[in-house]
């Protein structure tokens, strides 16, 4: 089964939030696909060739390996967020979600030090063969995959870039609706105070990303008809309360988690 739309689930940016918006709309359509071993990455076309995605054309993940934006290619989707503060943001998950609520950001920057600039790495343009397991993405600033088919909304611009989202996906042929009103993955841990600055290599690349894709929303709101309407739309839109029916696509257990889609070097 052919994938029509690829959320490129960016870790600390909203993903799971906008991951959750695909499974109330789309439901039984909709699959989030990730590995066992996150540092490994699935390919597209094994994806798409698996039984157990029969009937599935949405897909939510942080490890799949998208193909170069194309007219005729899937509607690829992702997040890029202020590179200072999704750094942060998961610093704190990280001290959250490993019960260890004194780790100093010094040593959390130590860990990350394979994979300075992530969003950037994230949505450059992979080749399988080149991918290193031990520091997930490559990183190719000179190649980032912005062109047709292609969109990365700005969290702290969220409401102005689910409009985009809505409207492009119109244009695909899908009835999407976001609920910009919800929050999910939210972490209920005290926010410290970091014990060092980020040093500037962890996130000057991401800063241009990120300005690029500002720069890229402005132009949207300027060309998509009726634009202040659309997001005065969006932003006074009831939440969606049907959420709680669809959260389980979200659960791990549902993951497709299938070793043998794993990317090798060959």
């Amino acid at each position: 089964m052919a994938i029509k739309v690829i959320h490129l689930h960016t870790f600390k940016c909203a993903g799971t939030t906008f991951a959750l918006d695909l499974a109330k709309n789309f439901g039984p359509k909709f699959r989030c696909v990730d590995p066992i071993n996150r540092n490994l990455r699935f390919r597209l076309e094994d994806v798409e060739q698996h039984p157990l995605l029969e009937g599935i054309e949405i897909t939510s993940s942080h490890t799949i390996i998208p193909p170069k934006p194309s007219r005729d290619g899937p509607m690829i989707i992702g997040f890029v967020r202020n590179p200072s503060s999704r750094l942060l943001s998961a610093w704190h998950f990280y001290r959250y979600q490993e019960k260890l609520p004194e780790f100093p950001f010094s040593a959390y920057l130590k860990r990350q030090s394979k994979i300075k600039n992530y969003q950037s790495r994230v949505f450059s343009h992979q080749i399988v063969s080149e991918i290193d397991p031990q520091a997930g993405w490559e990183l190719r600033s000179d190649q980032i995959m912005f062109g047709r088919n292609f969109f990365v909304g700005v969290v702290e611009r969220y409401a102005e870039s689910m409009v985009v989202i809505e409207f492009l996906l119109s244009g695909k042929g899908f009835d999407f609706k976001g609920d910009v009103n919800a929050r999910e993955n939210t972490m209920p841990i005290a926010k410290v105070a970091p014990d060092t600055e980020i040093p500037g290599d962890y996130v000057n690349l991401d800063e241009i990303l990120y300005q690029r894709c500002s720069s890229l929303l402005d132009a949207y709101t300027q060309v998509i008809p009726n634009f202040p309407e659309r997001l005065l739309e969006i932003q006074n839109r009831i939440p969606n309360q049907s959420g709680h029916e669809h959260r389980h696509l979200l659960d791990k257990e549902n993951h497709l988690v299938v070793d043998q889609l794993l990317v090798n070097s060959n």
